[in-house]
């Protein structure tokens, strides 16, 4: 299992080369119509994607009560609680902490610099 430090590392890196999942109405989804995911839909099993894509649309909180149960995450995601991952995707939601960069990803502002040092304070133990 990736510890949660490992996570919050591996999706400010992702996102340094990929969209963060938003559409066109300026709302975050798991995974887009052209394959973009969120920082919680990327750690999703395929099957989990093609469920919330095709049959069931909705967001982080909508889902939260079935997390493990009936969303699965990939084996090496599983074992995180709920919390962790909201926070996740909150730090990957808010605006103030991405500015699109020339590889058609994103780079931390300042106060998303301030965030991920902050993350990794709260999450460094755990």
């Amino acid at each position: 299992m990736k510890t949660k430090l490992q996570i919050i590392d591996e999706t400010v890196r992702y996102y340094r080369t990929h969209s963060r999942g938003i559409n066109s109405h300026t709302n975050c989804e798991y995974i887009t119509e052209d394959g973009n995911m969120c920082a919680v839909g990327r750690c999703l099993t395929k099957k989990a994607l093609d469920s919330i894509l095709y049959d069931n649309p909705g967001d982080l909180y909508d889902l939260s009560d079935r997390f493990d149960n009936y969303i699965p995450f990939k084996q090496s995601y599983k074992g995180h609680e709920d919390e962790f991952w909201s926070t996740l995707q909150d730090f990957h939601d808010s605006r103030s902490n991405w500015e699109e960069n020339s590889k058609g990803g994103n780079n931390l502002t300042e106060g998303g610099k301030n965030r991920l040092a902050f993350l990794k304070q709260i999450y460094g133990n755990k």
